[in-house]
């Protein structure tokens, strides 16, 4: 058997990096002719409950609720509609006094190539960053942020909210201006 020195794992390493990345390209919905899944509505997360709107060839991300107490860097914070949380991490010093409840987390996102691609915003950091949401089906998103190439950056997913659900809303505080989910069966009623 041949001997292999360190250049070896390098190209097995690339090889590797290369067949994911063809693989992904292979099943990318945009390229196979299927439509991505609606992607409007309430979407739930760990810590949060956001509302997506889609525009002409745009998509709007804004968080609609928050859990009270919420967890924010790892602790556990109380806060009210009274005392609200703040965009205490905001990079920008005039901006970190505003709230996070109603607060836009997408900057030009649109449709590119069967998925919404913009810039999204990420309150525990202060920062933007370049942004690809990818559906799961009907009833999941992915939102990746990253840095440079997809491959540099992190992953939330989402489910879409289910009204019906008992106690759905829980400890969410929704933010006033907007209208809470109905449940389609109580809405026969």
């Amino acid at each position: 058997m041949p001997r292999r020195g360190p250049l070896w794992r390098i190209r097995a390493i690339t090889t590797s990096v290369c067949l994911y990345l063809a693989a992904s390209v292979v099943a990318d919905p945009a390229r196979d002719g299927k439509e991505m899944p609606g992607t409007q509505g309430w979407w739930l997360g760990t810590n949060v409950l956001l509302r997506i709107q889609e525009g002409d060839q745009t998509l709007k991300i804004m968080i609609a609720g928050m859990p009270n107490p919420v967890i924010s860097q790892g602790r556990e914070v109380v806060w009210s509609l009274d005392r609200p949380l703040l965009d205490e991490w905001n990079e920008d010093v005039g901006l970190q006094q505003r709230q996070l409840l109603g607060l836009q987390l997408s900057r030009d996102y649109a449709l590119s190539k069967g998925r919404w691609r913009g810039e999204i915003y990420d309150p525990e950091t202060g920062r933007w960053y370049k942004s690809i949401l990818r559906a799961g089906g009907s009833d999941n998103i992915e939102i990746r942020g990253y840095l440079g190439t997809p491959l540099l950056g992190r992953s939330v997913r989402y489910q879409r909210f289910d009204p019906c659900l008992p106690d759905a809303l829980g400890q969410y505080i929704l933010l006033p201006t907007l209208q809470a989910p109905v449940c389609q069966a109580e809405e026969g009623r």
